[in-house]
């Protein structure tokens, strides 16, 4: 998931509604990488 929601709330409702992860913004192309090939690798 990707938000503007910072808050801890925010992120227990995006695991509670199936969210594999979660990131804010702004965000680097790194961490956008890493976050891809983390999952690409578990293909």
């Amino acid at each position: 998931m990707l938000t503007g929601n910072t808050g801890i709330i925010n992120r227990a409702k995006a695991k509670m509604s199936g969210a594999t992860d979660y990131m804010t913004k702004p965000f680097t192309q790194d961490d956008l990488l890493e976050i891809a090939f983390r999952y690409l690798s578990d293909a």
